[in-house]
């Protein structure tokens, strides 16, 4: 009895001891990059006092989120911490992985594809903004036209985890029922993909919850055709055949935002495609630094020298993050592009993620196309921004994550009102 006593406080002791030595051990990481959290987090207490919000608990909301995000993007290994959580979580056969902030919580649907998921929203203010900006427009002889991204949850086949609704397509739904009523122009690629397209999974990737760039540069080549179709715009017809393009695929070469959630073991890694024009062209690029205020640097040459970044290609045998952000080099405020091949035609983009994609080679027909990120953008009001620049046409490029809480009030936020 007396050695089976003692086995068992060993055995206790032991475990205490390994817990406190991994505890050290993060402690210790923690300590190495303490630099780094003070800095994330003035950047994140930033945010705070840019919150409108007149709601304290909204404000305390925010100061948590950030708090936590500046301590979570710098504690020692983390991504090891996440692959074994994800590990975890696949044993036990979940699908639903909760994050600290709800927006993040990643949820598995039934053909393994994540995503994330948004509740039920109303759509009034964005209805209010875009009838504004229409109708001076209008009063211009400027085309206005929404383009709508699709979402990884398929509005005719839902595969959300059992009991969940699908709020996001009901909230895009209930918003272009308001276009249609205020008779604004609009691509529906939820309707398009579901008239042409049988498999509609391969369209996106499985680690992130963006459409893959072969799905953007469909959506592309479509727009064009629409545009020339309804609006009688003329444009090289190279810049839309495929054979006019080089796409490279690298294998097991992506990590998207939610596999970065919730690691690879759970998520697994995905293919990316990188596809750039093959023909002579000739661009400005001219990127702004964050809020879109004040010029950051100017590259002058081909598309793959200004609007594509060459070294997202790199390292093809790692299973990286942000390859994606070959366009663009992320999701800038404001960019200005000028095509210098073409002698007219000018295009302002308000685009979200699922826009970086399709801009790039929109510019391929398009002697100007400025480009606008209102989540970053803290210029002017895009009101007041197309009033002063005077477009031919104003794109609109959201997916249906533009109706949710802490983005809806800065993407359609189109001109100063109480």
């Amino acid at each position: 009895m007396i050695q089976k006593k003692k086995s068992k406080i060993n055995r206790y002791s032991v475990t205490t001891i390994l817990f406190i030595l991994l505890v050290y051990f993060y402690f210790i990481g923690m300590l190495i990059h303490s630099k780094a959290v003070e800095s994330t987090v003035r950047t994140s207490m930033e945010k705070v006092t840019e919150n409108d919000s007149k709601d304290p608990f909204d404000v305390i909301e925010t100061f948590f989120s950030c708090c936590d995000a500046a301590f979570a993007d710098n504690v020692y290994d983390k991504f090891t911490m996440i692959d074994i959580n994800g590990l975890f979580q696949r044993i036990l056969q979940r699908k639903i992985v909760n994050d600290v902030d709800s927006r993040h919580t990643v949820y598995q649907l039934d053909n393994g594809q994540l995503t994330y998921y948004y509740p039920g929203f109303g759509v009034n203010i964005a209805h209010k903004n875009i009838r504004v900006l229409n109708e001076y427009l209008n009063s211009v002889g400027t085309q206005l036209l929404y383009v709508q991204a699709p979402l990884k949850i398929n509005k005719y086949d839902n595969q959300l985890p059992y009991g969940l609704t699908d709020y996001p397509n009901q909230n895009t739904d209930n918003f272009l029922k308001g276009l249609d009523k205020l008779e604004i122009d609009y691509v529906d690629f939820r309707e398009v993909i579901q008239g042409t397209c049988s498999d509609y999974e391969a369209l996106f990737y499985d680690t992130d919850h963006h459409w893959k760039t072969e799905t953007g540069f469909w959506a592309y080549t479509y727009l064009m055709d629409y545009m020339k179709h309804n609006y009688g715009f003329s444009y090289d017809e190279r810049n839309v055949n495929s054979d006019n393009f080089t796409s490279v695929t690298i294998k097991d070469s992506f990590i998207g935002s939610l596999a970065n959630r919730v690691g690879t073991w759970y998520a697994g890694v995905d293919d990316f495609t990188f596809i750039y024009p093959n023909f002579d062209t000739s661009f400005t690029y001219d990127k702004y630094y964050p809020y879109g205020i004040v010029k950051d640097y100017t590259r002058v040459g081909s598309f793959t020298d200004t609007l594509f970044f060459k070294e997202r290609m790199e390292n093809g045998d790692k299973a990286l993050a942000y390859r994606d952000n070959c366009y663009f080099n992320g999701n800038p405020a404001l960019v200005n592009i000028t095509n210098n091949n073409i002698p007219d035609g000018k295009l302002l983009v308000v685009q979200d993620s699922f826009g970086k994609s399709i801009t790039p080679f929109l510019a391929l027909n398009f002697h100007q196309i400025d480009v606008l990120d209102l989540r970053d953008y803290k210029g002017m009001t895009l009101l007041d921004y197309v009033k002063e620049n005077h477009y031919d046409y104003v794109m609109i490029i959201y997916s249906p994550s533009c109706f949710s809480k802490g983005l809806y009030y800065q993407q359609f936020k189109f001109y100063d009102y109480e």
